[in-house]
């Protein structure tokens, strides 16, 4: 007999191991750090384009620029305070060279009687780049120190501030100029039928503006007296219209233009007298009109007492009769 080949048995699926053994444990970790291995590639991508994009936006070049500007300037100051002083800018610096000491002079003790003597000294104390002094007698030394003086204050470096001149006044308007604007402005005035107001932006007062500063200018005299015209002639046609109020109204405007204006006075005294004229007559037809209702109410009384007398008389068939005393009885 055969024998029966053996099938192979199929190998049963493993599970994978559980997080709780090591291999599973250790796979995780792995799988996790491939994971935040791939994160953070992705977050420097993202965070690399940004900060480039960032970059080539024209702010942050303007701040580059102030930025570089900043750091120029110190470098630049040295310069500028070496280039400030002329007298060891413009000096070569020369190997110092031996010369022979003379003899010592007799040293003699004089009273100073230069009062800038000791701020020349203090000078050159200060200046550290000037030369060594020589040992010369003190009649030689006193020039040098002198001229020495200039090169100090060149080395100070600071600008002389000159105070800034005053601004210039504002150039004055001749009277002239004023006269002629205070006329074209009264002109307008008297265009526009402003003639006494509103007040300060009238003729009248223009033209008396332009008198305190020229008292004879016939242009300001002659439109005076055409404002006071202007009132003579509509307080005159007020005044034959009746309307006094009004007429006295021009009046008074024209003599504000001119008070010793005769023609005005007159008017004046005319519209006075024609105003109590109508206050008269208005009186006096007040009182007629008084009277006449005095008497239309005695007529009506005197009717009505007559109609009452005419009620209480009785008729004639209501009246009782009348006998004759006939001093007997009539028998025929």
């Amino acid at each position: 007999m055969k024998q029966a080949t053996p099938i192979p048995k199929p190998h049963a699926h493993q599970p994978p191991p559980g997080h709780n053994t090591p291999e599973g444990a250790f796979l995780a970790l792995r799988q996790w750090l491939k994971h935040f291995a791939l994160y953070l590639g992705m977050v420097t991508i993202a965070f690399a384009t940004g900060i480039y994009f960032l970059w080539q936006l024209p702010a942050i070049q303007d701040v580059q620029q102030f930025l570089r500007n900043t750091e120029e300037v110190p470098t630049a100051k040295p310069a500028y305070r070496l280039a400030a002083n002329p007298a060891t800018a413009t000096k070569p610096v020369e190997a110092a060279k031996p010369e022979p000491v003379p003899a010592p002079a007799p040293i003699t003790v004089e009273p100073d009687n230069n009062p800038a003597a000791p701020a020349t000294d203090a000078v050159q104390v200060t200046d550290s780049t000037a030369p060594a002094a020589d040992t010369s007698p003190a009649t030689d030394t006193t020039a040098p120190a002198a001229d020495t003086a200039p090169a100090v204050g060149a080395a100070a470096g600071t600008p002389s501030l000159e105070p800034a001149p005053a601004p210039a006044p504002a150039p004055v308007p001749e009277p002239q100029q004023t006269v002629d604007q205070l006329l074209a402005d009264a002109r307008q005035q008297m265009d526009n039928r402003r003639l006494t107001a509103p007040a300060n932006a009238n003729a009248l007062s223009s033209y008396r503006r332009v008198l305190e500063l020229q008292p004879n200018n016939p242009v300001a005299l002659d439109g005076i007296q055409r404002i006071a015209a202007y009132y003579r002639g509509a307080a005159e046609q007020s005044l034959r219209r009746g309307q006094t109020d009004e007429s006295l109204g021009y009046i008074r405007r024209g003599l504000s233009a001119t008070p010793d204006d005769s023609t005005l006075i007159e008017l004046r005294k005319a519209a006075q007298q024609a105003k109590q004229r109508a206050r008269e007559e208005q009186r006096a037809q007040m009182e007629e009109l008084q009277r006449q209702q005095i008497e239309q109410q005695q007529r009506q009384e005197q009717t009505r007492r007559a109609t009452q007398e005419t009620r209480q008389a009785p008729s004639w068939w209501q009246q009782p009769p009348q006998y004759e005393n006939s001093g007997g009885f009539n028998q025929r």
